[in-house]
């Protein structure tokens, strides 16, 4: 699934917001994704807050971090994906 997300305005629900990231819901997919507020690849402790940051506000029973939606490189993100039940 192709990912387009771009600048994160008020049209987006938000779950989360500080200084190096946001995580709102997806447009396309309506998953929880997050987003560097920065304009470039995140440096290893943005990314390593990104990651903790997730884990904190969404159960890693339920929901997996999936980087393979990175689509516009100008505004790294990631998805939190809801795994399906096998009799899904």
């Amino acid at each position: 699934m192709k990912c387009d997300i771009g600048f994160i305005d008020n049209t987006y629900e938000h779950y989360y917001n500080d200084d190096i990231c946001c995580i709102v819901k997806c447009k396309s997919c309506q998953s929880p994704v997050v987003v560097l507020k920065a304009e470039r690849k995140p440096i290893k402790n943005e990314m390593e807050h990104m990651i903790n940051v997730s884990r904190d506000l969404f159960d890693m029973n339920i929901y997996a971090l999936d980087f393979s939606t990175l689509s516009n490189p100008r505004y790294f993100h990631f998805h939190l994906r809801e795994f399906k039940n096998a009799t899904d």
